[in-house]
């Protein structure tokens, strides 16, 4: 709903803001995935073997890590991927 609305600015931050996170959506979708199994395997799902205190340290760093790997493949790898599959 947010970058809906905020879609409806035309210029200026918000623009630049909803356009960065809608391009970051599709590589933070294919890097998060194989985070989460090194989390689950981490905290030993599905029993768990840590407590939760132990747990968000890792989790916060997991969100940090998957954001930051998603920004390097947005701009290294899909970027540069849909200019040239455009130009085509």
């Amino acid at each position: 709903w947010t970058a809906a609305e905020g879609s409806r600015c035309t210029g200026g931050r918000p623009q630049r803001l909803f356009t960065f996170l809608g391009d970051l959506s599709y590589p933070l979708y294919a890097v998060h995935y194989p985070l989460m199994y090194l989390f689950y395997q981490y905290i030993g799902f599905p029993s768990p073997q840590v407590t939760m205190a132990d747990v968000w340290p890792v989790a916060l760093g997991v969100v940090a890590v998957s954001i930051a790997v998603a920004v390097v493949a947005m701009y290294c790898y899909d970027k540069p991927v849909r200019r040239w599959l455009s130009s085509r």
